[in-house]
């Protein structure tokens, strides 16, 4: 048992404080998250784009990003469908 005053971290070899788990990331491990260098990260928290100190915050950039890369991955390839129909059917609409 302790005594008045001591301190348990120090007595009691396995003792750990009791509290909410504290997890951390740092600037790098996000950018290499987002798929982009610090710098671009840096940039993207002045303007108010992502707050690191937020995983929501950092979630929806990347969903933002990711459905920006998809979406102009698509148009790419509906252009691509458009002009080979296009030259199938020998009809030019615009």
């Amino acid at each position: 048992m302790l005594k008045r005053g001591q301190d348990p971290r120090r007595v009691l070899g396995r003792h750990r404080e009791r509290g909410p788990k504290v997890i951390g990331y740092t600037y790098e491990e996000v950018a290499d998250f987002l798929g982009m260098t610090g710098g671009a990260l840096r940039v993207a928290i002045t303007r108010g784009q992502v707050d690191p100190q937020s995983l929501e915050s950092i979630m929806e950039y990347y969903l933002y990003r990711h459905d920006k890369a998809v979406l102009s991955e698509r148009k790419g390839r509906l252009r691509g469908l458009v002009q080979e129909a296009r030259a199938l059917t020998g009809l030019d609409y615009e």
